[in-house]
């Protein structure tokens, strides 16, 4: 056996009597003044929750069936993760005054000695690095040493793993991400396993599900040393990160899906060129959904169906809170750079050919509308509207309620607001995206950002004219109510082609 530097003793459960079987009252209360503490103190208190759930993060292995045990696996590594942030975050001396990680470390090795770990890892070959990558993270720190664990991971890599596994590109990274930590040059690899990404094939935000965000988010962590260090600004994939995640953390504040949201800030800050209004606002949105215990709830839609459970066990509660608890926690501590703010790509003027395309859709949708005589008039001009930071975050589907017909201007940053609008084409929110394009001032219109937005309205028109293909939300109305709406949709988007037309000639 190897050296220690630390002893494993027992950890004990630092929890109250009757807690195992179920959460106290008031356990789920949101935070009172999260937005009003410091960083540190907000790292404190979810270093601290972590903390009291340490044995839920390294339960018995063999108290676990095969599924429980790839959740096991995942958790463990985070934990491994965290305690790496800890590790180095601390030794500034903002951050290590008042902390202390020997409890984590004690935890991690006691689960890493345990026999579970050890033989499992050994008798299964193609997830050995991924039982022992928290042993990867602890000797990559020069703080645990283990000779069978050594000896696994050289027998692992001899049998050709973990490369030998097929995985998807931004899974390659994290392997090879972890092989570095072992001491192994592989940064022309992982270079070139980051050029195989989602995020590398320059996607289209506004056709991305929640996977592919995920993907994105991963890709930037490796790229920045798992959050250690800001993102070079000589990044091949900057300007596509930056982008990307400003749109999803507008599309993803608005489903309150704190997991992502907490991960998207996190990239944003490592990323020079972010919009800071954006940032600084979603980050408020984030701090509202700290509780009181220093928990944050995956999401809203997961804070509602926990609360409705009666008693609320512990576990359940963990299962719920862990991992955006963890990202909390990293959000507190990564680097924040303030890079000057990326300029919006103005580009030029508008195209002969997407005019004629845009003056086609205006003409089939006055014909829809029944008012052939207008579409061979002058496209007329309409007069500038108004957006709130409320209205982003709270605006109506179908935007037929008039939630975003806000009477207060607000927002004067036209990162948000194009970001805004690729939220909702992504959501198939055609009536506020319609109203959003109209938000968007007359030089950030022709970027390529909003012009993708545009485009999918004109390959969402059919082909008599109307505008919105079958959504959800109408997929079981009444004939009425479904022609009401598209005649809204589409009157709507006549206006929008008239202020495009009327404000971008072609020169």
């Amino acid at each position: 056996m190897g050296q220690s530097t630390g002893v494993a003793a027992p950890i004990a459960k630092d929890v109250s009597p009757g807690e195992d079987e179920s959460v106290l009252a008031g356990t789920s209360a949101r935070h009172p003044r999260a937005k009003d503490l410091t960083t540190f103190e907000r790292y404190r208190m979810h270093v601290d929750w972590l903390e009291r759930h340490l044995d839920l993060f390294t339960p018995a292995s063999s108290t676990l069936d095969a599924e429980a045990e790839i959740t096991q696996i995942q958790r463990h590594g985070e934990l491994a993760l965290a305690f790496r942030t800890r590790h180095c975050v601390e030794e500034n001396a903002e951050f290590g005054a008042a902390t202390s990680w020997d409890t984590w470390l004690r935890a991690i090795i006691r689960h890493l000695e345990s026999p579970a770990v050890r033989e499992r890892a050994r008798s299964r070959l193609a997830t050995a690095h991924a039982w022992l990558m928290p042993y990867v993270v602890l000797r990559s720190l020069g703080l645990w040493q283990d000779d069978w664990h050594d000896a696994t991971l050289a027998i692992a890599e001899e049998a050709g793993f973990p490369l030998a596994s097929e995985v998807v590109p931004y899974r390659r990274a994290d392997q090879l991400f972890f092989l570095g930590m072992r001491g192994q040059d592989r940064a022309a690899e992982l270079k070139g396993a980051i050029g195989a990404t989602y995020l590398a094939s320059g996607p289209s935000v506004i056709h991305a599900d929640r996977d592919a965000a995920y993907s994105v988010t991963h890709t930037v962590l490796y790229a920045s040393s798992f959050g250690l260090e800001t993102v070079s600004a000589e990044w091949p994939f900057l300007s596509a990160a930056v982008a990307f995640a400003e749109s999803a953390l507008v599309r993803f504040c608005r489903r309150r899906d704190w997991d992502l949201v907490g991960e998207l800030l996190i990239c944003l800050n490592l990323l020079p060129g972010a919009d800071r209004d954006l940032i600084e606002r979603a980050e408020s949105c984030f701090l509202g959904a700290i509780r009181e215990d220093g928990g944050v709830f995956a999401s809203e839609a997961t804070a509602k169906a926990l609360g409705a459970m009666t008693p609320l066990t512990r576990s359940a509660d963990f299962d719920a809170t862990d991992h955006t608890t963890l990202v909390a926690m990293f959000l507190a501590a990564n680097p924040r750079t303030r890079a000057a703010v990326a300029p919006v790509d103005r580009g030029g003027v508008l195209q002969e050919a997407f005019r004629v395309r845009v003056l086609a859709a205006r003409r089939r949708a006055i014909t829809f509308l029944g008012d052939p005589s207008r579409a061979d008039e002058a496209p007329r001009p309409s007069s500038p509207a108004i957006l709130t930071w409320d209205d982003v975050l709270t605006g109506d589907r179908l935007g037929l309620t008039g939630a975003l017909a806000a009477s207060v201007r607000e927002l004067d940053d036209p990162v948000i607001v194009i970001r805004l609008a690729q939220s909702l084409a992504a959501e198939r929110d055609y009536g506020n995206l319609i109203r959003t394009l109209g938000w968007i001032d007359e030089l950030s219109m022709w970027n390529e950002d909003t012009l993708a937005c545009l485009q999918l309205l004109l390959d969402h028109q059919t082909s008599n004219g109307r505008i919105g293909l079958l959504s959800a939300e109408l997929e079981y109305a009444d004939e009425a109510t479904s022609a009401s709406v598209y005649r809204v949709l589409t009157s709507r988007f006549v206006a929008l082609c008239d202020s495009i037309l009327v404000s971008s000639p072609v020169r």
